[in-house]
């Protein structure tokens, strides 16, 4: 009898080795892309992992803990569910933005400042919504952006992602 095998229209010379056959692994842009493309999936995404598109490698992440974005952490990190840091005000200074922490503001922002950028390794992210009189984002010298440095306008929704040192905003819709 011969043998029976899957193929995943790839090619491969590892016999080791198999691509991963699940539709819902990517891979993905961001976390937040990844995220935002299985909110809608009915099946429990606790665990699932999932590919995020990191220079020229694919990271794997997994739900871990919930199944919220938050818990969307990178596999091989062995790390626990991000830092949760609420912020109040109007005006907010985050002197440290920090890997595996997710920042979230409770109010509208006037302005966002972040003075540096520390363990870049692992994502941060920081949810906000900009008021009337926004005046507008202060990034530490040197960041790099993706695909470009943000243009936040007033009135609007944001969640600001930072991987691997590189900063990259998308437009919350309601």
């Amino acid at each position: 009898m011969a043998n029976l095998s899957i193929n995943n229209g790839g090619v491969s010379t590892n016999k080791g080795s198999m691509p991963n056959i699940d539709l819902r692994y990517g891979p993905y842009a961001s976390v937040h892309a990844a995220h935002a493309a299985l909110a809608d999936d009915e099946v429990n995404t606790l665990g699932l992992t999932v590919g995020i598109v990191s220079g020229n490698t694919i990271v794997e992440y997994w739900y871990q803990g919930g199944a919220e974005e938050v818990h969307l952490v990178p596999k091989q990190s062995g790390a626990s569910a991000p830092t949760e840091v609420v912020h109040t005000g109007a005006s907010v200074t985050i002197a440290t933005l920090e890997g595996n922490s997710h920042h979230t503001c409770s109010t509208a922002l006037t302005d966002l400042t972040v003075t540096a950028l520390g363990n870049t390794a692992m994502e941060a992210t920081v949810e906000f919504a900009c008021a009337e009189g926004w005046t507008g984002a202060t990034w530490p010298t040197g960041a790099r952006f993706a695909p470009a440095r943000p243009m936040l306008s007033a009135g609007k929704s944001y969640v600001v992602s930072v991987h691997h040192g590189i900063i990259t905003a998308c437009e919350v819709t309601q």
